[in-house]
């Protein structure tokens, strides 16, 4: 799901996550362009948050369905938890 859409659709999102869990399929959101920080709970309930980069992206997506679980901060400074 991408972040900039979620002030604008909050009602789909909250539909999204719902279904997510009923149907044990992993939630991946993806910041905007320069954008660091996301609202906190979002953070929380998603699978993987990564930025707008294709390698971290393809990267989250891979992990997510081979059914692992995402540990590691791609696209920021931070290191692998």
């Amino acid at each position: 799901m991408l972040f900039g859409l979620y002030h604008n659709n909050k009602e789909l999102f909250e539909e999204l996550f719902e279904k997510s869990g009923e149907f044990d399929v992993p939630v991946l959101l993806v910041r905007f362009f320069g954008m660091e920080f996301i609202l906190k709970e979002l953070e929380e309930r998603s699978d993987a948050v990564v930025g707008w980069n294709p390698h971290c992206i393809v990267d989250a997506i891979e992990t997510l369905v081979n059914g692992k679980d995402w540990v590691k901060p791609c696209d920021t400074g931070d290191k692998p938890i």
